[in-house]
């Protein structure tokens, strides 16, 4: 399994905080404000805008206060699928069922043998 880059975390960070700051000033809404609102403080959410580090929490009272506090927008849920209502299954499933051996990118292939 490849591991999520540096850089696209970074850039994703990046892009969020200029959205962030682009629906504020949309708003005509100063930092001072919408960080007073979300209940934070002004520099922390001049690091959000910035794409610099935050925490979840602070993500959330940022949205809460600009009212865009829909989950369903920002990781949509998942329902249970017609063939598993068909079984009654009533619940989304707890675990993934996983691989019984990790998948090599190409190119790196082996026999096994290797020490």
């Amino acid at each position: 399994m490849l591991e999520p880059s540096e850089t696209s975390d970074t850039a994703l960070q990046q892009q969020l905080g200029s959205r962030l700051r682009a629906l504020r000033l949309s708003r005509n809404e100063s930092q001072e404000l919408l960080a007073r609102r979300a209940g934070v403080g002004k520099s922390t959410l001049q690091r959000l805008e910035e794409g610099r580090s935050g925490t979840i929490v602070t993500l959330l009272r940022v949205l809460r206060a600009l009212d865009l506090d829909d989950l369903d927008g920002l990781v949509p849920e998942v329902a249970n699928s017609p063939l598993a209502e068909a079984r009654g299954e009533r619940q989304g499933r707890v675990r993934a069922r996983g691989t019984s051996a990790p998948k090599l990118p190409s190119g790196e292939w082996r026999w096994g043998d290797e020490k």
